[in-house]
């Protein structure tokens, strides 16, 4: 939805987008060897409940002008899949219109104005803190196949190292995730929240953090990336095993400023406590 909006902000026009409330509906285009993708369900009206959108976007149940030709996936200068599309450093390069009209840095920029524009209706505290996302597998995907609640060798993970840090410098830490249960047996050792909110609710717990760390596999998750992105928010990603999807995305261009590694925690928590002061 940034992305649209942000080529609609340089164009300086309105868009009408269809809201997708099931996700299967093209998942399956995008990946279908993955096993059926079932259970998911976001209304519209409750997304419009719980967030302010930017202006020059309508979503809508339905096109009201019928049918649309469908959007392709490839034949641009980068391929609209695995985040190349979610990145406003990549995103404009997805799309024709991006490719051939609108120039990075003007995209850029209205990124940033529309993701300014995203706000939650949820009133949150006040005080500053960091989300943790607990990103396990797919219950309802991947978890057919693989045990739900397991995760990857925790070696693979700077999680625990970064809220030992974030908890010594006196920082809030809640956590969200698709499993709980889960997210609870990997964190017991730490004095940290568990909200349990629903899928809307911890996005925007998200839009209103100082700081959101990652824990998710192959260190990518754009649940808790576009809300990092939207916001300046700095996102350290706590993978740090092989095939990490960041390299990937180096290949085609610059990574958003607001992505950290595991490498770069007390740059994280740096910025993170400079956000804290404002």
């Amino acid at each position: 939805m940034l992305t649209v909006a942000a080529l609609a902000h340089v164009a300086k026009v309105e868009v009408e987008m269809e809201w997708c409330s099931d996700p299967s509906v093209t998942y399956l285009q995008v990946r279908p060897y993955m096993p059926g993708f079932y259970g998911w369900d976001y209304p519209l009206d409750e997304f419009l409940q719980t967030f302010e959108i930017p202006p020059n976007i309508r979503l809508v149940k339905r096109y009201s002008q019928g049918f649309l030709p469908e959007v392709s996936y490839t034949g641009n200068e980068l391929p609209a899949v695995e985040a190349h599309d979610q990145l406003y450093t990549l995103a404009s390069r997805t799309t024709k219109i991006g490719y051939h009209l609108v120039r990075q840095e003007d995209f850029v920029r209205a990124y940033h104005v529309v993701g300014s524009q995203l706000q939650s209706k949820v009133p949150w505290q006040k005080q500053g803190y960091i989300v943790l996302h607990m990103r396990g597998f797919d219950a309802n995907t991947v978890g057919v196949v693989l045990d739900a609640k397991r995760d990857w060798d925790p070696s693979l993970f700077c999680t625990h190292k970064v809220i030992a840090r974030a908890l010594k410098q006196g920082l809030k830490v809640m956590v969200i995730g698709n499993n709980l249960e889960w997210a609870r047996e990997e964190l017991q050792s730490h004095s940290i929240t568990f909200p349990e909110g629903s899928a809307f609710e911890d996005m925007s717990l998200m839009l209103s953090a100082i700081g959101i760390m990652q824990h998710a596999p192959r260190g990518y998750s754009s649940y808790s990336s576009v809300p990092a992105m939207a916001k300046g928010t700095p996102l350290l990603s706590t993978y740090k095993g092989p095939h990490h999807r960041w390299q990937n995305l180096r290949q085609a261009g610059e990574l958003p400023s607001e992505f950290y590694t595991c490498g770069a925690q007390k740059a994280f928590l740096a910025r993170v406590v400079e956000r804290l002061k404002i």
